[in-house]
């Protein structure tokens, strides 16, 4: 088969070389317009030209139609079907082109032309899908996808040019040139994505977002586990020349799903010894009673030992019974369904893992880029009041200090930030002899006031993020009296983060209360 494909293609170069360079195969002719069939002149070699394309496209016709006609395998007979109605198509079509041109008929070109675009595209998605179903790929959402981006690319070059050059840019050949720089576009943006990550990445990093693009663009296109059931049902039941069925799956001690030959999504919450075998079985009368009433066999589903499922058939509409090679056949092809059951299961479970890890992933890289902005750019100075004329950083030691013992009154009592204005303030309302048990009182709840500003809006989530952490650490590690090893161990961070992130939380806490301060 290759030997002809081969000369099939030398010789359609040949031709095209040949009407290129040389009159000898087709020429234009300048009193007739090239719309018509007798705008192109025939060579002397136009008549071996006509007997190689249709010769070519009538043995692709009768290859694929023998193909079809003896294809049993119900999956593969449609992309025949598909193959062997693009290259129909090409016959007629070919046909009124060349028979029209080496005759000099007035005949229009588009007709023809439509015909074998048609038969074209039809040839290419036959091929695209044939190669997917060998490979074990879905394309439907790829066509629809790249038919989707061509055509908003498409739109975008038509305003942009109607909107340059006005409704004169518009014309025929101006469309054509559109739609073919819209296909380039979307098609040379992977090889240009892929060349430039050569450029600027590392080879073992040019291998990871190749895998995660194409993996990205593979994830969920596949059937989900229902419809290939409900598929593999339907085909089971036309087999063996039945109308009822199910397929039931097992889920601790009940079954998860069961699928009619209509598709029927059914949920069955019952005692599962019932659908339970050792091996294929056709039923009894006692046996045909509940799910089972109107089945006839029933086939375990069996992987390493363990039953996952069970299927079963009812009475064939002709009225045969089941002989042992039906029961034995059964048996293989469960035994192949309880495989591919477990690979989407597994594949399911994969999936929700590399998904995890891909979160993972970008937070620890984010968190990664954080920490390389906060070593190439130093902490800045931030200004902000400070009260009874001390130094900044004079001020930021005692906060930390009173936070040290904000649970002794009697120190903060007699702490100097207990002579802060808003501590004066609060100290007002007050009935009675104020002592220095109320004044320290009076700071642990401003500086408690402090901290909660810390907090962020939201609710504490149950693994915190990182906006929680100055907050977190202020709290436990002065108001609880958390040590600071078992919070490094809750939030996952090193010492070196933690005594970054609590030096700033004490900074936001001294300024806060600097800003208090000048509020009253």
């Amino acid at each position: 088969m290759k030997i002809p494909v081969v000369t099939a293609y030398l010789l359609v170069l040949a031709f095209i070389l040949l009407g290129t360079l040389t009159d000898s195969v087709i020429f234009p002719v300048e009193t007739i317009p090239r719309a018509y069939s007798s705008g192109k002149g025939a060579g002397v070699l136009y008549p071996l030209f006509i007997l190689f394309i249709m010769g070519t496209a009538v043995f692709a016709f009768s290859m694929f139609y023998r193909l079809w006609r003896h294809e049993r395998r119900s999956h593969l007979k449609p992309q025949l079907a598909i193959l062997t109605t693009a290259t129909a198509l090409v016959i007629p079509g070919g046909l009124y082109l060349t028979l029209g041109t080496w005759l000099a008929l007035n005949l229009p070109t588009l007709p023809g032309d439509m015909v074998l675009a048609v038969g074209v595209l039809l040839l290419g998605y036959g091929v695209s899908q044939w190669n997917a179903l060998v490979e074990g790929r879905v394309i439907e959402l790829d066509f629809r996808y790249t038919f989707l981006m061509i055509a908003v690319v498409a739109s975008i070059y038509f305003l942009s040019t109607g909107f340059l050059f006005g409704p004169q840019g518009l014309s025929l050949v101006n469309a054509v040139m559109v739609v073919a720089l819209a296909i380039v576009s979307h098609f040379t943006y992977d090889w240009a994505r892929t060349f430039l990550d050569r450029l600027f990445y590392q080879r073992q990093f040019q291998e990871l977002r190749a895998n995660l693009r194409n993996f990205a663009r593979e994830a969920g296109t596949g059937r989900s586990l229902e419809r290939h059931l409900a598929l593999i049902l339907r085909s089971l039941c036309r087999s063996f020349s039945t109308s009822s069925g199910f397929i039931a799956l097992k889920e601790g001690e009940g079954v998860e799903v069961g699928l009619s030959p209509a598709s029927t999504l059914l949920v069955r919450d019952h005692d599962w010894t019932a659908l339970s075998a050792s091996a294929a079985k056709v039923l009894s009368s006692a046996e045909r009673k509940g799910d089972l009433a109107d089945m006839v066999v029933l086939v375990p589903l069996r992987v390493r030992g363990e039953q996952i499922g069970a299927l079963a058939l009812g009475d064939r509409v002709a009225g045969a019974s089941y002989t042992r090679e039906d029961l034995e056949l059964l048996e293989d092809l469960a035994d192949q369904m309880a495989a591919v059951i477990s690979t989407i299961r597994l594949q399911e479970n994969n999936l929700r893992q590399i998904d995890h890890l891909v979160r993972d992933y970008r937070q620890r890289e984010r968190e990664v880029q954080l920490g390389v902005q906060a070593l190439l750019a130093p902490e800045q100075e931030i200004e902000f009041p400070v009260p009874g004329g001390l130094e900044r950083g004079e001020f930021v030691e005692l906060v930390e200090e009173a936070l040290r013992r904000c649970h002794d009154l009697t120190y903060l009592g007699e702490h100097p930030l207990a002579r802060l204005r808003a501590v004066e303030r609060s100290l007002t309302k007050e009935e009675g002899t104020i002592t220095h048990l109320d004044r320290g009182r009076a700071l642990r709840d401003l500086l408690m006031a402090a901290i909660d500003k810390l907090k962020p809006d939201q609710e504490e989530p149950k693994h915190p993020s990182r906006e929680w952490y100055p907050h977190i650490i202020v709290h436990d590690a002065y108001v609880v009296g958390i040590p600071n090893r078992e919070i490094m161990s809750r939030l996952y961070i090193s010492e070196g983060t933690f005594n970054r992130t609590r030096r700033r939380a004490i900074l936001a806490i001294a300024r806060a209360l600097g800003e208090m301060g000048k509020e009253t």
